[in-house]
């Protein structure tokens, strides 16, 4: 991966991944949940820009805000600016933020 973030550095373009809050992303793939600090740091270090984040999966137990919180932290320790992009389609950005702004933007982009 580290590979291909430098090739599209060099080209520059960004390079952007895709996880999710839970236990899998909205198509069954692994999600980051209590992996936060192992997925952050690979994101670094493979020269990550911009990480969307996806409410899928299963919460854990925890909460939104604490799902949300530990990416935040983690990506935050990485060493590296990475681009969050926090994704809610069942409103609990909007709560979070507070901000109608917030969710016509999150919704901008969907696969479905």
């Amino acid at each position: 991966m580290k590979s291909l973030g430098d090739w599209l550095h060099s080209k520059g373009l960004k390079f952007g991944i895709y996880s999710s809050s839970g236990t899998s992303t909205c198509a069954g793939r692994p999600g980051s949940l209590n992996f936060e600090t192992q997925d952050a740091q690979s994101y670094a270090d493979w020269g990550i820009d911009f990480l969307k984040y996806d409410d899928c999966g299963g919460d854990g137990g925890y909460s939104y805000l604490d799902r949300y919180s530990r990416m935040s932290k983690a990506l935050n320790a990485s060493g590296r600016a990475i681009f969050y992009s926090m994704t809610s389609g069942r409103g609990n950005l909007v709560r979070l933020i507070g901000s109608q702004n917030i969710k016509r933007i999150s919704n901008s982009f969907t696969n479905f």
